[in-house]
């Protein structure tokens, strides 16, 4: 059995944490780079749950393009 889920996302532009997401839902986070332009760069997302009563926490890196605001 799956228990919810804490998941991390971490950026260059800070970390946030979302509690609770239970198992088949989503998590949505966005993130103010108060900036015209942002570098390409990489997202890293930590998720931790347990899962038939062992914890258990894996780690994943997405890669964003860079973009620049009109």
């Amino acid at each position: 059995m799956v228990t919810v889920a804490t998941i991390t996302l971490t950026t260059p532009f800070g970390s946030r944490t979302i509690a609770d997401v239970a198992p088949g839902r989503q998590a949505y986070q966005s993130f103010s780079a108060r900036a015209g332009q942002v570098a390409a760069g990489t997202v890293t997302v930590t998720a931790t749950a347990t899962i038939g009563g062992t914890p258990v926490t894996s780690t994943y890196q997405a890669a964003y393009s860079a973009t620049t605001c009109p």
